[in-house]
């Protein structure tokens, strides 16, 4: 169709053509515009991805900046820091019980501002342990389903109330075991008792115990107290005698390792975070079963360990950061030398004596780890 106008300037008629022919995408064209934008989004998506565990690991360190300055907020108070496992207070001739005893983690509870439910706690006949049927209103019952967003790591894709046994499928239901029947907290961080084999300062090689008296051993590992939180004892700025910058004071249990070919998550979370777990000696009281005072009944012939012990939020180190697959004393939530992990790409994070985080490489050398693991034996390691 053409349309004619006259141009005054000129004294003549011009026509103006206004078809056209309009040009569409072909095929080949859109499929290479639709692959340039999956390339766009490959190449992002993995940015995007480290971007956001960056963030996590940031905020996972600022956790652990939170609970360090509670620690030495602690010591100020009390000139030590908090016991790693406070025993039942039950005056017993068997086994202490599991669920009237606490670990490090309830103890700093005030000092990550925390005083409600710290102050509604019944530390003489309350349970620490979650329980079928129990209620807020139950003894103790302000911890069920509380969360402490400073004690969960949130690189960890383990809901935190979820339940934690182990990798063991139980042979007739096929069922894992369930040990949280209520909703009590995991907790992501765990304090560091020691290391196993005691670490010879003059040998890093070797692969006994430098000594003999620092260790006892059972059937679910060993318990050490060389390190900073403690079975039934407390530690100081004063006791950690390879200073409190060489020292490890509590890291990670939050990353998954593997069993069978299998994802597993394990961590020093029996019956949850909050327990002090089961001391495996007949005594009378037993809140007064350090480690040493049980060496010392083992030598009189006045107990024995036979029944088996585990201390709940502590562990002894005795293998690699983020050891896959999981050792046979590391697949069990009651095991004593469950691996230190994350769900953070090479290492783990962990807190030194004087409050500082420090990223703990999964390349690190294993006696250095060690080393690190105990306050007391001479030898120091730089990172």
């Amino acid at each position: 169709m053409k349309k004619v106008f006259v141009n005054p300037e000129r004294g003549g008629a011009c026509a103006l053509d206004h078809s056209f022919k309009a040009h569409a995408f072909t095929l080949v064209e859109l499929l290479v515009v639709i692959a340039i934008i999956g390339i766009l989004i490959a190449l992002l998506l993995p940015a995007v991805q480290a971007a956001r565990e960056a963030a996590r690991r940031m905020q996972c360190t600022n956790n652990l900046k939170q609970i360090g300055l509670a620690m030495h907020n602690y010591h100020d108070i009390h000139n030590m820091f908090p016991q790693g496992v406070v025993a039942s207070s039950l005056a017993t001739n068997t086994w202490g019980s599991t669920s009237r005893s606490y670990c490090w983690r309830v103890i700093l509870l005030p000092f990550l501002e925390q005083n409600a439910v710290y102050s509604s706690l019944n530390f003489t006949t309350g349970d620490f342990t979650p329980w079928s049927g129990m209620t807020s209103a139950s003894t103790n019952g302000a911890l069920l389903n509380f969360v402490l967003p400073a004690y969960v790591c949130p690189s960890n894709a383990m809901d935190p109330l979820s339940n934690r046994e182990g990798f063991v499928l139980h042979p007739a239901t096929g069922m894992y075991n369930v040990r949280n029947e209520a909703k009590f907290m995991n907790i992501d961080y765990v304090g560091i008792a020691g290391a196993y084999p005691d670490p010879d300062p003059g040998n890093p090689a070797s692969t006994t115990n430098f000594r003999s008296d620092v260790l006892i051993a059972h059937s679910y590992g060993h318990i050490a107290n060389t390190g900073m939180l403690l079975l039934n004892e407390s530690s100081s700025v004063a006791t950690v005698l390879d200073g409190t910058s060489n020292t490890l004071m509590f890291a990670e249990q939050s990353g998954a390792t593997e069993y069978n070919g299998q994802k597993i998550y394990v961590s020093s979370n029996y019956y949850s975070g909050w327990p002090g777990g089961t001391i495996g000696v007949e005594w009378k009281n037993p809140r007064e079963l350090t480690v040493k005072r049980i060496l010392e009944l083992e030598a009189a012939g006045g107990t024995t360990m036979s029944k088996g012990s585990y201390p709940n939020g502590i562990v002894t180190v005795r293998c690699a950061i983020n050891a896959k697959p999981a050792p046979a004393y590391a697949r069990e939530v009651y095991d004593q030398g469950i691996v230190i992990s994350s769900g953070h790409s090479g290492g783990a994070n962990g807190v030194l004596g004087d409050g500082s985080v420090r990223f703990l490489s999964d390349s690190m050398n294993f006696y250095n780890l060690r080393i690190m693991c105990s306050s007391n034996e001479g030898g120091t390691t730089v990172l």
